[in-house]
């Protein structure tokens, strides 16, 4: 997600941090949807320790922590304002298990609901064939409407194709439109 001059968010820089707690502040945005970066805690970066060494997956840890501490920061603002929050990760990620979040799911109106991707159309056409991504992925909300809409499991009627390899894990992160479209009708439903 860019910011209106076309950057990334990145809150570690601390102008945009402001930024973005000032918005989520005043804007007062009936839904907030955080999805912090994930690569500090996806299992596939336990290939990765060797190539890149401690040092590196040390400070990539740190960066990702950051992140999602301030993504939950932004959420407890959400909460605390009556309006709604929706966190989403993989579910085999390690976030999931950290402090920050966990601390989060003690909340009596937060829950988490878990739905495959390839049910809202996540898909990636590779040497010609478009094959979906199945992606198990989890959602903390305060919604329970959100997270109803968002459960879909995969019941194996589609064919899948594994998400590493030739950038598709990068491309996999870009909501499709019916997951979009679900977060919508469950604010919708919300609402009522």
């Amino acid at each position: 997600m860019s910011n209106e001059h076309g950057k990334p968010w990145d809150f570690i820089v601390k102008a945009m941090g402001i930024k973005a707690n000032k918005i989520v502040k005043h804007k007062a945005a009936m839904l907030l949807v955080v999805s912090p970066m994930c690569a500090a805690f996806s299992k596939l970066q336990t290939f990765n320790v060797k190539r890149l060494g401690p040092d590196k997956i040390r400070d990539m840890l740190d960066y990702g922590m950051k992140h999602l501490k301030f993504a939950m920061e932004l959420c407890e603002i959400q909460r605390r304002s009556g309006l709604y929050f929706l966190f989403e990760h993989p579910a085999g990620a390690s976030s999931w298990s950290t402090a920050v979040v966990q601390r989060m799911l003690k909340h009596a109106d937060v829950d988490v609901y878990t739905g495959d991707l390839c049910c809202y159309d996540l898909r990636q056409v590779v040497k010609g064939e478009d094959m979906y991504i199945k992606k198990p992925t989890r959602f903390m909300t305060n919604s329970r409407f959100i997270g109803q809409s968002l459960s879909e499991r995969c019941m194996g009627q589609r064919r899948h194709m594994e998400l590493t390899g030739d950038g598709r894990t990068r491309r996999a992160e870009v909501y499709p439109g019916r997951l979009c479209r679900a977060m919508l009708k469950g604010l919708v439903s919300q609402m009522r």
